[in-house]
């Protein structure tokens, strides 16, 4: 056997047990990425579209001497072809900041639902975000390792 021959074989035998390592971590990691992700974005995604569109409307201030009597104040808008009236909450009030008018938005679904148009650009649903940025991780995660699990092939 020439010199240095068996530090050679060695080193092979290595190389293709880290690369053979390699591809089974990512044949399950792409598993799990794919057959978690993939459900929870589309989850995710089903639940965000079940909110619908938010259509912008003129929501109205209704004071009345309701701030100095120490009563709720409430804000009146009109949508779906129909008023609405509401109280707002005290996050909310601070928006109006001495309007009498602001831009909101009203749910096109459930036009009773409104929204200050500060708050968000779209409303955020938690389990919604959170399941779409989940499926979005999980997801991509699969598409690295499903890559990684080719490494064997391409090493041969």
């Amino acid at each position: 056997m020439p010199p240095g021959a068996f530090r050679r074989e060695h080193e092979t035998r290595i190389r293709v047990n880290t690369i053979d390592a390699l591809g089974a971590i990512g044949e399950v990691l792409s598993w799990l990425g794919f057959g978690i992700g993939l459900p929870a974005l589309a989850l995710g995604l089903l639940l965000r579209a079940g909110d619908g569109r938010w259509l912008p409307v003129e929501a109205v201030l209704v004071e009345d001497g309701a701030v100095a009597a120490g009563r709720r104040v409430r804000v009146r808008w009109y949508a779906g072809d129909d008023f609405h009236e509401r109280t707002l909450r005290p996050e909310e009030l601070r928006l109006w900041r001495g309007r009498e008018t602001v831009r909101a938005y009203a749910s096109e679904r459930r036009p009773e639902r409104l929204r200050p148009e500060r708050l968000r650009p779209e409303p955020r649903r938690p389990l919604a975000h959170a399941l779409t940025l989940a499926g979005l991780t999980l997801t991509a995660v699969g598409v690295v390792a499903a890559a990684l699990s080719f490494l064997p092939l391409l090493a041969a």
